[in-house]
């Protein structure tokens, strides 16, 4: 049986770490105690430290929040770096943009240890069902040693290259779809309040409808019932992937006229609501509407 270790064990990395245990011993490490305990509560081994973590593992997945906590749970005191073994693979979940992920690869080249690039969409309902969708790059002998753990948390994974940050790159480009379906969703669902409809029949159509998506479906109920402190969908991290899609474009010289809206509507809202979920938005709509998306 082969052995993961799971670096960050929150909304996304705790479900991975469960699907990792169906045929795998898992070990994880957070700055969170109570995550910790969660994750041994489930039948994980804890662990003190990211080198604790590492030390006979076959693959480590690294889901945390930026490149610089990247760069520090591999590279900094404590790190993995200490600890891993010969042949192996650091998976890069987490989503810190391109240039940092080319970054990171040039420092572990020469290791005993490789790393593949691999962000992931599909929310913390897909991590806890093992349905999310992977976009790895990287040299594809290393993605062949991990590509059966892969398969253990999602439900496709796409290699999209031999360099690592492609797979940043994709992430980018689909993070700027996810964040104007956010706009698009609360002005359709206030629109349609405001206009007398019930916000739950009107989801309802809109989820059976070509714009469909179970993102749009899980924003909606969550919008619909007030739940704005769940934690699936933190709209600190979606700040942060928009502001990282952003800077891509620039890069490119791409315009993105509606993702910088919805950038700005997302800056507001996370100077208001720190803490909480991504359809908050809302509460800035709602303000000018006169309205509220609830439950009749």
């Amino acid at each position: 049986m082969k052995t993961a270790a799971v670096i960050g064990l929150g909304a996304m990395g705790f479900g991975v770490a469960k699907n990792l245990m169906k045929e795998c011993t898992v070990k994880g490490y957070d700055i969170v105690p109570q995550a910790v305990e969660r994750f041994v509560n489930a039948g994980g081994t804890g662990c003190s430290s990211p080198a604790d973590a590492a030390e006979g593992a076959d693959a480590v997945f690294v889901i945390v929040m930026n490149g610089q906590q990247a760069h520090d749970v591999i590279f900094g005191k404590n790190g993995m770096a200490e600890t891993l073994k010969e042949g192996a693979v650091i998976v890069l979940n987490s989503s810190i943009g391109a240039e940092s992920a080319k970054q990171l690869a040039e420092e572990v080249k020469g290791n005993r240890f490789t790393l593949v690039d691999c962000p992931m969409t599909g929310g913390s309902f897909g991590a806890d069902a093992g349905t999310l969708t992977l976009m790895v790059s990287g040299e594809e002998s290393e993605y062949e040693k991990v590509k059966d753990m892969l398969g253990l948390i999602s439900k496709k994974v796409y290699y999209v290259g031999s360099e690592v940050g492609l797979g940043q790159t994709v992430k980018s480009c689909l993070q700027a779809m996810v964040a104007n379906t956010c706009t698009a969703a609360v002005e359709s669902l206030l629109l349609g309040t405001k206009a007398g409809l019930d916000p739950e029949l009107l989801a309802g159509v809109i989820s059976d409808s070509v714009v469909g998506s179970g993102w749009f479906r899980h924003f909606s109920d969550k919008l619909i019932s007030r739940d704005f402190e769940a934690g699936s969908a933190k709209i600190t991290t979606l700040y942060k992937d928009v502001n990282i899609t952003l800077e891509l474009a620039h890069q490119v010289h791409v315009p993105m006229n509606a993702t910088s809206h919805t950038f700005e509507l997302f800056q507001t809202a996370f100077g208001r609501f720190p803490k909480e979920d991504v359809w908050s938005i809302a509460k800035l709509y709602e303000a000018q509407a006169d309205a509220v998306v609830e439950k009749k």
